[in-house]
């Protein structure tokens, strides 16, 4: 799939004291952008930490210096004055949105020569979309080569200092021309919906800073060492800390604090730590492999910042397993919960941050329970590869519409209604809260009963969806339930494949439509699914990891999918003798018909897998390995993989492992300990996708005793298919 070309424009790029806009860069290259870095000026080498950063650098398009050659400022310029109408406009715009006074004019004129010669380069790189971080003066040269170019551009906006000049920087003109804002948290989405007109609140997206939590090892919480991390400014409280160890000072006489960072301050506060000795020492700007090693040797991160967006850096901490003291102050809250991953203090108050220190010093159990659920959060809600695949559906969800144009405005076409064919037998309150899930999303929801005792059918009815009873003359499949489900439709267009026990997140459909109306052949969307109740037992952990695949084009999913209506009928919908995998088989004759799927990073169901007994487990890994063998039979190039682990580990292994007890104790011992290795092997596996190592390795014993239940299955159908027997839903529910 060919992704549109980017441009990142900053102030400087890239800095010691932004890296977490170096990793959203990679992050998007490794989904398939290419992306053109841009930076205003020239960074400073007292910036740049690391061999990664000086070749980004090296790499780095600067807007002032290439400015600063009169031959290629005056190129630029006739090249856009070539279309007047947009040079005069982008001039006038300049112009109009310029801080009061000579000097705000002046600099506004200043970044209209610059937006020129940035304008330039990304017409003669084939730069599709440009994108801008912070929203001062980087942003107004993006809106305004936006102006010259043509080409669309989008900000993220992350305050809090920018919200004290709102109408100097313009953010409300900023935003109504952008295609869309990235705000990293809730808290900067409301403060910039006090600026932005409400006709462009719905441009406004949240869009997490994030990071790569597998970059952290976990911290061992072994002695008394506190980490700071930022900026040695005053707004970010440093004085108040150095406070807090020296009331701490006397009563643990082990304690350390480390200062990782610089900045105009640095001297006055070396001059304010000299009566704490040895207790505090100063490291300077530090690489983000040296940072993550102190967070590794760290106990406890303290930020008693006075003004803050979403710290990077407290990500980065409870990655490492390292347990927060932050200040409760703008958006930090969404990161840091009271006492689960972390503690919040009033900011500036210095016996708080003290008590608060003193109570993780105390617990190196509770501050490893902490660092976990630090962790658990960051790996969900801040990782940078979930939120860079975010901010790439928004390039392409937001492609058909020009700057400043508002959705709704007329200009964009109607997008087509969406119904929902929802399936199901006996799911009790789980299919009333389906039913409520999906109400007011949808145009038409049909749900279709396959034989239920309980009262279902009842609250169908009650819910307004139009009922379809499932003949059961037959044997039931899901894929004969979506097919009668799609037939009770009235000219459908978009249709929303959900089971009765899951619900529907609020908001996704209009997401996943838009993006399905403007890829024409995409033939099916889907988004992320989750467990509600994850915790309640390992196997639903194990399917909630299933779940949670990358975002992106795919091959196949689950059943939660829109369909386009047209794609459906091509292919004559589902195969209602599939009985497992039915939507890997359907999806595997979209992709060979020329239809493209694809994983877009939106949350779009809760799943309900109600698995708390072994046997449960056992009975869907059977029902598994038949979709395994079935599906195979039918796309031999499909499960290819899956069936040959199976075969190996839960047939060929197993007897190797009884017959050779026969002859030599050698050899069973041989066997297991190629399980073990497999074992081991599939939790570094699960690891690397993300999994905290204790969960990684217990549903790696799953995962490794799956096989043999698997070869089971795939037995099953392969003994049904030779005597012809019906194919019969294996349930585990």
């Amino acid at each position: 799939m060919s992704l549109p070309k980017l441009a990142y424009l900053t102030g400087e790029y890239p800095r010691a004291s932004d890296t977490f806009i170096q990793g959203e860069v990679a992050a998007l290259r490794d989904l398939g952008h290419e992306v053109l870095t841009c930076s205003i000026r020239t960074t400073g080498a007292e910036h740049l930490v690391g061999p990664e950063q000086r070749a980004e650098h090296a790499s780095t398009f600067k807007v002032i210096g290439a400015a600063k050659n009169p031959l290629r400022l005056l190129k630029a310029h006739l090249g856009c004055a070539l279309r007047p109408g947009r040079y005069l406009g982008a001039l006038r715009l300049a112009w109009r949105t310029a801080p009061k006074g000579f000097k705000g004019r002046l600099y506004n004129l200043i970044y209209f020569l610059e937006a020129a010669v940035l304008a330039d380069r990304l017409k003669r790189e084939g730069v599709a979309h440009l994108h801008n971080h912070i929203a001062k003066a980087s942003c107004t040269v993006a809106m305004l080569a936006s102006e010259l170019s043509g080409i669309p551009y989008s900000f993220t906006i992350h305050g809090p200092d920018i919200f004290f000049e709102p109408h100097h920087w313009r953010i409300d003109e900023k935003t109504a021309r952008a295609r869309f804002v990235a705000c990293i948290s809730e808290y900067c989405r409301s403060q910039l919906m006090c600026f932005a007109d409400a006709a462009h609140w719905d441009k406004l997206h949240i869009v997490h800073c994030g990071i790569d939590p597998v970059r952290y090892d976990t911290a061992p919480h072994t002695g008394q060492t506190l980490l700071f991390v930022g900026r040695l400014a005053g707004v970010k409280g440093v004085p108040i800390l150095l406070d807090a160890v020296a009331t701490l000072k006397a009563r643990h006489p082990q304690l350390r604090l480390a200062l990782i960072g610089d900045g105009p301050e640095r001297a006055a506060l070396e001059e304010r730590a000299k009566p704490l000795g040895e207790t505090v020492v100063f490291l300077g700007y530090q690489g983000q492999s040296e940072v993550a090693e102190a967070l590794s040797q760290s106990d406890v991160f303290v930020l008693p910042s006075f003004a803050e967006g979403v710290p990077v850096v407290l990500m980065e901490a409870m990655a490492a397993g390292v347990p927060v003291v932050a200040t409760q102050i703008a958006g930090i809250p969404e990161l840091v919960t009271q006492w689960e991953n972390g503690v919040l203090v009033p900011p500036g108050d210095a016996p708080a941050l003290a008590q608060a220190i003193e109570q993780l010093l105390a617990s190196p159990d509770q501050r490893r329970v902490m660092g976990a659920v630090g962790r658990a959060t960051v790996e969900s809600e801040f990782n940078i590869h979930i939120e860079a695949a975010r901010l790439s559906s928004l390039h392409r969800l937001c492609g058909g519409r020009q700057p400043g144009q508002a959705r709704g405005d007329g200009m964009t076409p109607e997008l087509p209604p969406v119904d929902v064919v929802l399936i199901g037998r006996n799911e009790g309150a789980r299919l009333v809260a389906a039913l409520a899930s999906v109400t007011g999303q949808a145009r038409q929801v049909v749900y279709v009963d396959s034989g239920s005792t309980d009262d279902s059918v009842a609250a169908a009815r009650k819910a307004g969806a139009t009922v379809v009873a499932l003949d059961l003359a037959t044997p039931f499949t899901a894929a004969r339930a979506r097919n009668v489900g799609f037939e009770a439709l009235e000219d459908p267009q978009f249709v929303q494949f959900i089971d009765g026990d899951c619900t529907l997140v609020a908001g996704y459909l209009d997401r996943a439509r838009a993006f399905l109306r403007s890829n024409p052949r995409l033939g099916m969307v889907t988004g992320w699914r989750a467990e509600i109740h994850r915790d309640a037992s390992l196997y639903n952990q194990l399917a909630d990891f299933e779940w949670r695949r990358p975002a992106g084009e795919i091959l196949a999913c689950g059943g939660d999918m829109l369909v386009r209506a047209e794609a459906f009928r091509a292919v004559g919908g589902f195969d209602p003798t599939v009985i497992a995998a039915e939507d890997d088989e359907f999806c595997t004759r979209l992709r060979k018909a020329g239809w493209r799927l694809e994983r877009i990073p939106e949350e779009m169901t809760r799943h309900d897998a109600d698995t708390h007994r072994f046997g449960q487990w056992w009975t869907r890994a059977v029902r598994t390995g038949h979709g395994f063998a079935q599906v195979g039979h039918l796309h031999p190039e499909y499960f290819r993989r899956e069936r040959q682990r199976a075969l190996v580990y839960g047939l060929a292994l197993p007897l190797f492992i009884l017959l050779g007890a026969l002859i030599w104790w050698g050899f069973p011992v041989a066997g297991l300990c190629v399980y073990a290795l497999n074992y081991h092997r599939t939790a570094r596996g699960l690891i690397r996708e993300g999994l905290q190592r204790g969960e990684a390795y217990r549903h790696s014993v799953l995962l490794t005793l799956s096989k043999i239940p698997n070869v089971i299955g795939m037995a099953t159908y392969h003994w049904r298919r030779r005597r012809n027997a019906q194919m019969r839903i294996i349930e585990y529910k």
